[in-house]
């Protein structure tokens, strides 16, 4: 009797040690293909600034040259280049026929996990539009727009004030970033297109919405003249009702 429970609890043992065996080799899997995916990930967009971008024909305008013509002959769908000095922020902006297809689609059109920076179909290409939302994937890994929940941070704010938009003429625009909060997707920033044609009423409606939002100290002065530029990304708990947004105004 003895040996027949020894052996049941012998066969269990088995059993349990083969189940947690598979489970860690699967996550073991699951973690590798994680840390392949964004090595992936990196080394194409480290290559991409590596052979389209150069300091050496910088000027005191223009923060880093880059080459948009031969980007554009890999895809047309490139309108632009953004870049924050003193971040990883350094990529192509793309413009799909909705906002779907660079979600998972790099700018070379093959799946990647962390797709593309693209700015909204709805908005003007030439980033002319009283609002202009551009999206970017919250990586885990800060890549892509992962570092813009730093912004949440005042400091980090100060120390990184300026955003660079390359546009599709290939000239650099500066904005300066004035408000950072978690924006409903249904509410004044994501009311699109908000152009030179819409009325004075919507784009209203979005600086009383900043103004109201902001996380930072101090009044924020937008007028009816400004062009902004807004950067979204996923929320840490990819909540699908918000959005994180950093808020930067033409200079």
């Amino acid at each position: 009797m003895k040996d027949k429970k020894h052996g049941r609890k012998a066969i269990i043992n088995r059993i349990l040690t083969v189940a947690f065996l598979f489970v860690f080799l699967f996550s073991l899997y699951k973690i590798v293909n994680i840390f392949l995916e964004y090595r992936n990930i990196d080394k194409l967009y480290d290559d991409t600034v590596t052979q389209y971008t150069s300091d050496e024909d910088k000027t005191d305008t223009d923060p880093i040259e880059v080459d948009l013509k031969q980007l554009q002959a890999v895809n047309d769908d490139v309108i632009g280049w953004i870049y924050i000095p003193g971040t990883n922020i350094n990529f192509p902006v793309l413009q799909g026929k909705n906002n779907k297809q660079y979600l998972f689609q790099s700018y070379e059109k093959e799946y990647l996990t962390a797709g593309s920076i693209f700015i909204d179909y709805r908005c003007a290409e030439d980033f002319t539009d009283k609002n202009t939302v551009i999206y970017g994937h919250n990586m885990h890994n800060g890549s892509m727009f992962g570092k813009l929940k730093r912004y949440k941070e005042e400091e980090y704010k100060k120390t990184h004030p300026y955003i660079y938009i390359l546009n599709s003429d290939k000239e650099w625009n500066q904005y300066e970033i004035i408000a950072c909060f978690q924006a409903d997707v249904e509410g004044a920033v994501y009311d699109l297109p908000i152009d030179e044609k819409c009325s004075e009423e919507k784009f209203k409606q979005l600086r009383t919405t900043i103004k109201a939002e902001n996380i930072y100290s101090g009044d924020v002065k937008i007028t009816k003249e400004d062009h902004l530029i807004t950067l979204s990304t996923c929320t840490q708990d990819s909540r699908n009702d918000v959005r994180v947004v950093v808020i930067a105004k033409l200079i």
